[in-house]
């Protein structure tokens, strides 16, 4: 898969599966994890402890380009957030692998599953799958993010 910005690590990572001509859920989706960002930036943590990971199914339409275009147009802070991109196919299995659904439409846009945010802790287990869009907690999911650092610190 091509990386767009930032780093991937051994940090805890809150992934999303999108597509930039989305109409409805995935601008919903990655405004809410921009107000994420903002939050764990104020703590310290973001592009430390905690990175966001976006990845495209639709490599014909999210060049490079369009994904730096549509991170700027958003807030995405990439110095903590990494915009990937991979062909229908590899995008495709690593979905797959999470239980995800992916289809294209034949107007070509795409049809995925709404549960398609992940929170992964640093040993890349998948620890929670959230709603997407508007149906986002960000309580719930800033209160796990803090479990999994706590967890780290108990851990030391």
């Amino acid at each position: 898969m091509e990386r767009v910005s930032s780093k991937i690590g051994s940090v805890i990572q809150v992934v999303s599966f999108i597509f930039t001509r989305c109409p409805d859920i995935c601008p919903a989706t990655t405004a809410n994890m921009v107000l994420l960002q903002d939050s764990l930036r104020e703590r310290g943590v973001f592009g430390k402890d905690v990175e966001f990971v976006s990845i495209s199914f639709d490599p014909d339409n999210d060049t490079p380009e369009v994904l730096r275009q549509y991170a700027d147009r958003m807030g995405v802070d990439q110095n903590g957030w990494t915009l990937l991109r991979g062909t229908e196919e590899e995008v495709g299995k690593l979905a797959s692998g999470y239980n995800l659904s992916i289809a294209k439409l034949e107007d070509g846009l795409f049809a995925h599953s709404v549960t398609s945010l992940l929170l992964i802790d640093r040993q890349q287990r998948v620890r929670n799958i959230y709603r997407m869009g508007e149906d986002m907690d960000n309580e719930i999911i800033l209160k796990e993010i803090d479990d999994l650092l706590k967890e780290r610190q108990r851990n030391s």
